[in-house]
């Protein structure tokens, strides 16, 4: 009975995974944003900007060791992404935490706002689905799509740039991607929470919206919020914040507040779905 209903409902609105198909794709052109302009993410830019220059001398602008005889700049620009592979890592974490909230925003409009249109709801409960089915189908639709767009750009990014761990790095690049996992999580359970508790689409995205402003806007960059990826507010052009061996407490400790919000907001939202009036 869950999967027919959630089939019916993308069966009749067959727009809705269509828009969240363009917003994954647009989280994961977005997160990559700044790396593709640059001579560290981009190899035709960086060919073009040492054109003038011999593999050498290239090397030596940039700071690197002299490439061994018979290397090309490809071998240059290889070994540059090699030696900035963790400012580059900051940048994609720094990116998708500047776009994500907005878009898993206009996710939930699509996915959770839909059914509170022209009396929909009423119209799911008089043919026969119970609360219980409607909220579990919107609730899992919702997080399997929003899933999915962090795993896309996770998996994308990561080899679109040659991004690559040692093993001695394992801990930090696995505690540094669940906490972007996280950040998405949280964002997207804001989100969640203002549709179903408002039930209106646009007072919904707005108060999400505002909500989301103002928990940034107290967040300190060091901090364990989970709107914060990385901790270290860096851009191409500062300093690299690679260090494997960083404290990671703070990720850790936002990490455990997001599985706490995720499940009060679950809590919160099925409490006020069970109680609600509908038309």
């Amino acid at each position: 009975m869950l999967f027919r209903f959630t089939r019916v409902r993308l069966k009749a609105e067959w727009l809705l995974p269509a828009a969240a198909a363009a917003l994954l794709i647009l989280y994961t052109w977005c997160s990559g944003f700044n790396l593709r302009g640059s001579i560290m993410g981009s190899y035709p830019y960086f060919s073009y900007t040492f054109d003038d220059f011999s593999p050498k001398a290239a090397a030596e602008s940039l700071g690197l060791e002299e490439p061994p005889e018979g290397a090309d700049l490809r071998d240059v620009y290889e070994a540059y992404q090699a030696e900035t592979r963790g400012i580059r890592y900051a940048s994609i974490l720094l990116d998708t935490e500047r776009v994500s909230f907005i878009l898993l925003d206009f996710l939930a409009a699509f996915l959770l706002g839909s059914l509170f249109r022209k009396r929909r709801m009423g119209q799911f409960l008089s043919a026969g689905y119970s609360r219980g089915q409607i909220f579990l189908s919107l609730t899992l639709t919702y997080y399997l799509w929003v899933i999915l767009m962090w795993w896309a750009a996770s998996s994308f990014l990561l080899a679109r740039f040659h991004l690559s761990f040692a093993p001695e790095e394992g801990e930090f690049f696995r505690t540094t991607q669940l906490a972007w996992f996280c950040n998405v999580l949280f964002n997207a359970s804001l989100a969640y929470l203002a549709f179903l508790l408002l039930c209106r689409p646009l007072p919904a995205f707005l108060a999400a919206l505002g909500a989301w402003i103002l928990l940034k806007s107290v967040s300190p960059p060091m901090s364990s919020s989970p709107l914060v990826i990385l901790g270290v507010k860096k851009t191409i052009g500062e300093p690299d914040p690679w260090e494997p061996g960083m404290d990671l407490s703070s990720l850790i400790a936002g990490n455990w507040i997001t599985l706490v919000f995720f499940l009060a907001v679950l809590a919160a939202a099925w409490l006020s779905f069970r109680k609600r009036e509908f038309p």
